[in-house]
């Protein structure tokens, strides 16, 4: 490299130096420069503007860098789940129910849009397609359908066009079975209690006790309570076989344990829901998506157990 020799009007230079060794120190490492030397003082001399910007310009990089990510991450941010508006006001209502007296299964689900029914979705529930039914209801049940209680039933809804808008996996109660624990030999005694006892159902997190008279059901009210998990055990009063003057009714009567999750859903069309359920204990609104909202149900029906109501002398 050719050498050139500079001075400088800066008080703290005395002697020309060499512009190779800057370059070739520089090129080094800068840092390696004393703050006694006389080339600091050059670098920062305003009257050597081109490196006194070089020098300046090195300080501000962190802050371009920085800078410049925020811009891009504004640019091409966003939440991939955050659904397009015209998704607002999608509500599913609905249940998922395996009788363990019949072996069987239902899922009942109705669906609106933004309080319309929601005709054109594409729902599946355990990788079987729901078939709609009108009035926003999608319904399936066996023997094509078929739940799997004690396991995870994936309930899956999307657009006409095949945009997904909701997927989530519902544990159905294991299979279990009530018993008639006194009397023993089933027939009831006026004024006594009835006990039944249950197998724990695995997956479940509440437990509901219901009665149905087989054929008196038009004159004995609805009797069903929630029952207790601690001992598995209910304790059913005379009121559950009596007319609300508080006449004993003669009749068979059929009880059984409803074990289901978080919330059990349920409403009068649904024929497979046959039996009472006490009012005032399922929570509503477990459905709280980014799409949806709403309420699904899951529960199963204990293999039932009886007792027979004689005329009493």
């Amino acid at each position: 490299m050719a050498e050139m020799f500079v001075s400088s009007h800066n008080p703290h230079i005395h002697k020309p130096f060499k512009i190779s060794a800057l370059f070739q120190k520089s090129s080094e490492n800068l840092l390696d420069f004393s703050l006694t030397s006389p080339i600091p003082h050059l670098l920062f001399d305003r009257k050597m503007p081109i490196l006194y910007n070089m020098v300046k310009f090195s300080k501000q990089i962190p802050f371009l860098v920085i800078f410049s990510l925020l811009i891009l991450a504004l640019s091409c941010g966003g939440d991939p789940l955050t659904p397009p508006d015209d998704t607002d006001g999608y509500v599913v209502n609905g249940v998922l129910f395996f009788n363990c007296n019949n072996m069987s299964s239902l899922c009942y689900l109705k669906l609106t849009k933004d309080g319309a029914n929601f005709a054109d979705a594409q729902v599946s529930v355990a990788g079987y397609p729901i078939t709609y039914i009108g009035q926003g209801i999608y319904r399936a049940s066996s023997p094509g359908l078929i739940l799997v209680p004690g396991a995870a039933n994936m309930v899956i809804i999307k657009s006409g066009s095949g945009d997904a808008l909701f997927s989530k996996s519902f544990v159905l109660p294991d299979t279990f079975s009530v018993v008639v624990a006194y009397p023993a030999n089933r027939l009831y005694v006026t004024g006594g209690n009835v006990l039944v006892e249950w197998t724990a159902s695995t997956g479940s997190l509440h437990y509901a006790g219901t009665v149905v008279p087989k054929d008196s059901g038009a004159v004995v009210p609805d009797y069903a309570e929630p029952a207790t998990e601690i001992k598995n055990a209910w304790t059913i009063t005379p009121e559950a076989f009596q007319k609300s003057d508080g006449t004993l009714i003669q009749d068979r009567y059929d009880i059984y344990i409803l074990a289901y999750g978080e919330t059990f859903y349920t409403t009068s069309v649904i024929s497979e829901i046959f039996f009472p359920l006490p009012s005032g204990v399922f929570t509503t609104g477990n459905i709280d998506t980014e799409t949806f909202s709403g309420t699904i149900g899951v529960g199963t029906l204990s293999k039932g157990d009886y007792v027979v109501v004689d005329k009493q002398e």
